[in-house]
């Protein structure tokens, strides 16, 4: 496949597609889209993780693991982030109206039940300052501040720690027994969290490697990454884990450390990421899953393979209504010479090696070829 942006779309949108060639039978209320997902979903795994949406994550280790990301398919490689430089980001007090509007984003586009906690405090705000500790040890908080008749209090909010806040009220009479709302990310019970840093990795003007995110107001930087070896397990594939092991080597890249001798190890198990040593940082590169923020399925969005996804919904459609009884073999037979032409067009652009593939394969035949003949400089270098 081309190395360009990929677009996706998500299942809603492939299956108003398909309705619209098939509106008479969509009129009827014959098409479910409950029985065409998995369809989908097989036309995914057909292509291959090469369509899948290519992320990137740091993790905090605690206790000898982390957590990895919930969208996490299939892990490229993995590095330890031993010199980290951290630089403050200048703190800007938002206003009421812009932590409501921010808070409300965040809660629709982010927050699930199962990954937050809620604290609940009841205080009197007097005029200028109040601190309020909440325990649940994370800066990422949301903070809404009710009067007793049930509206919503004006204040700035100010984040002091993983455990405390500063309210600032500009009201001249003391409001008493305002209910305080402390909504944050949750913590597994053994003691790691299950949040995760985006981050990117870019190679400097020296050739060497460096991974920057941003966390807790804070800016980290680590210039000298560490292979991660991953070992495999009973519950992983045979095949190499990190198949990006060309490309972070020390003979490409000057500053990252040989994977040969003296590197760290690890395992994936459960959905935790096991090493070891007891506390880091981990920069994990990874294939995630085809689904959105919202767990809702996503399929390539290119002419090629949207022609393979319509005329596989399209063929499962026909093969339930002739099932149903009705005279669609005709239909059933078109749609499956459609389909085969389809796959095979889909295939051939997803596998399709782009220029950085096809140079990198140049250069190895031109090193395999290099190596057969003498070379009679090969002392005097």
């Amino acid at each position: 496949m081309p190395l360009t942006e990929p677009k996706y779309r998500t299942f809603d949108d492939l299956m108003d597609s398909v309705k619209i060639d098939l509106y008479s039978w969509d009129l009827e209320g014959l098409l479910n889209p409950q029985q065409l997902i998995k369809v989908a979903m097989r036309c995914n795994y057909d292509l291959g993780l090469r369509i899948n949406m290519q992320k990137s994550r740091v993790i905090e280790i605690q206790k000898g693991k982390g957590k990895v990301p919930e969208d996490m398919d299939v892990l490229n490689f993995a590095l330890v982030c031993e010199d980290k430089f951290v630089s403050e980001i200048p703190y800007h007090n938002k206003t009421y109206t812009d932590g409501v509007l921010e808070g409300t984003t965040l809660a629709q586009n982010f927050l699930q039940e199962k990954f937050v906690r809620q604290a609940v405090v009841y205080s009197d705000i007097p005029l200028g300052d109040t601190v309020i500790n909440h325990y649940l040890e994370t800066y990422n908080v949301i903070v809404q501040i009710f009067n007793p008749d049930g509206t919503l209090l004006d204040c700035d909010i100010t984040i002091l720690g993983d455990n405390c806040i500063r309210l600032t009220s500009q009201t001249i009479q003391t409001v008493v027994n305002c209910k305080i709302v402390i909504i944050g990310a949750k913590k597994n019970t053994d003691g790691t969290s299950n949040s995760s840093c985006a981050a990117f990795l870019d190679i400097e003007s020296t050739g060497t490697p460096a991974i920057h995110y941003t966390t807790n107001g804070r800016r980290i930087e680590s210039k000298r990454p560490v292979r991660l070896h991953i070992y495999k397990t009973k519950s992983l594939s045979p095949e190499p884990i990190d198949k990006y092991n060309n490309k972070y080597d020390d003979s490409n890249i000057t500053g990252l450390a040989s994977p040969k001798g003296n590197y760290y190890d690890a395992y994936l198990k459960n959905g935790f990421l096991h090493v070891n040593f007891d506390e880091g940082t981990v920069y994990l590169n990874y294939q995630s899953v085809m689904e959105d923020d919202d767990g809702n399925l996503l399929v390539l969005d290119n002419p090629y393979t949207n022609e393979y996804y319509e005329y596989a919904l399209k063929q499962r459609i026909y093969e339930n209504l002739y099932l149903a009884g009705e005279q669609v073999q005709n239909h059933l037979q078109l749609m499956s010479g459609q389909l085969r032409l389809a796959r095979n067009n889909a295939l051939s652009f997803v596998n399709t090696p782009d220029f950085a593939e096809m140079k990198k394969l140049h250069e190895v035949n031109r090193k395999a070829q290099y190596h057969n003949y003498y070379n009679m400089f090969k002392n005097y270098m």
